[in-house]
């Protein structure tokens, strides 16, 4: 796999064109148990973020962002009081998650030891992509662009360590206990979080630019052909998956719960995640723009023009035709049992789990419309 990213004209290559990789990664958990949530942090393509309060359906702050240069998404996460907001021109920024006040911003740039290593990527754009500060203690770990992967520290924002691939990155990492864990093409690697030092690597067969996902105490890796990888976290393989068909071309990931593994391409399929066998599947759904999990054995599926509500068994428990005249679905997500939608012309609608009420709550969210790949991350607290 080879991707070239060029400094002027930039355009991602369609291999890595995930589309899908907020909307399908917002929530990959059991809600069944979990506390309502009273937040709801939303960004896009632009970089443009909103804080929403669930309980009142009320904007409560925003921050625009009208760099044009910004048109691939980005992500988000809470560290105690603080929103930090990755972008993709690389700058960090801190805000405070109740009112939106800026408290610093971190700019990345390519550390001075790649000279040491004498790798070169003069033709690919130093940027962050599809970045989160993931936290580790009182440290950030990030991605770029250029083959780094970095800690950190929140507090002062100096480099702590920083692990150079000698590849383009294109996902974020995974911290999990005290390990780091990284897809870089045709590998994972494994890092110590509190030095950076490699610890394992898994080769692949095919390449991949989709993060790992850990769940249950397993990873998974998906590659750009649809093969899914079941690893132990020491790296030694569990199991494997491969699609029937030679023809398969991912653009979404993989969407995890406590019962199945959900694979959003090719229509939609559900593997067993403990063995890596189908169970079930869909065709003739169309695009896929979004998965979410509704309650405990259902799920939310978002496709190009209808809202479908699935059971475990992959049979159909509702569906409803989603009105032209409302714009067309680009992400969904699930908190407190209702469904929120966001259209590709920026309008946020909150929808009951019967699929029967439907409210406008915001009409005019910022997209890049003009390049990119429209799309949305929700962060629910």
């Amino acid at each position: 796999m080879i991707i070239t990213f060029l400094n002027k004209g930039f355009r991602r290559n369609l291999l890595i064109a995930l589309a899908l990789f907020v909307s399908l990664g917002a929530c990959q958990m059991d809600k069944s148990e979990a506390p309502a949530s009273t937040s709801m942090f939303v960004t896009t393509n632009s970089g443009s973020l909103y804080c929403f309060d669930l309980s009142t359906d009320s904007l409560c702050w925003q921050q625009l962002q009208t760099d044009p240069d910004i048109d691939e998404l980005s992500y988000m996460t809470v560290y105690k009081e603080q929103l930090i907001k990755d972008y993709l021109n690389g700058t960090i920024v801190s805000y405070a998650k109740n009112s939106g006040r800026q408290n610093w911003i971190f700019r990345d740039s390519v550390s001075k030891d790649q000279a040491f290593y004498g790798y070169h990527f003069d033709d690919v754009r130093f940027a962050h992509f599809y970045q989160r500060p993931i936290v580790y203690g009182d440290h950030m770990l990030f991605a770029n662009s250029h083959g780094e992967i970095k800690s950190i520290s929140i507090e002062d924002r100096t480099e702590k360590w920083n692990y150079q691939s000698g590849t383009v990155l294109m996902s974020e990492p995974l911290v999990e206990g005290d390990a780091v864990y990284q897809t870089t093409g045709y590998q994972l690697v494994k890092l110590a979080a509190e030095t950076g030092k490699q610890l394992a690597k898994f080769n692949l067969e095919e390449g991949s630019s989709f993060a790992p996902k850990l769940h249950g105490g397993l990873l998974y890796i998906l590659t750009e052909k649809g093969r899914v990888y079941c690893l132990n976290q020491e790296l030694a393989i569990q199991w494997e998956y491969k699609p029937t068909s030679d023809e398969v071309y991912v653009q979404s990931e993989l969407f995890i719960t406590d019962n199945i593994i959900l694979l959003p391409f090719d229509g939609l399929s559900a593997l067993d995640p403990k063995t890596g066998d189908i169970q079930w599947a869909m065709k003739d759904l169309g695009d896929i723009k979004s998965l979410d999990l509704l309650e405990r054995n259902k799920y939310v599926v978002l496709a190009k023009d209808r809202i479908l509500i699935l059971d475990r068994s992959g049979k159909v428990a509702q569906e409803k035709a989603w009105s032209p005249d409302l714009g067309q679905p680009l992400a969904l997500t699930v908190a407190n049992s209702n469904l929120y939608m966001i259209t590709y012309q920026g309008a946020l609608y909150k929808m009951s789990s019967q699929l029967d009420q439907i409210k406008l709550l915001k009409s005019d969210l910022q997209l890049n419309n003009e390049r990119g790949l429209q799309a949305a991350y929700f962060l629910k607290e």
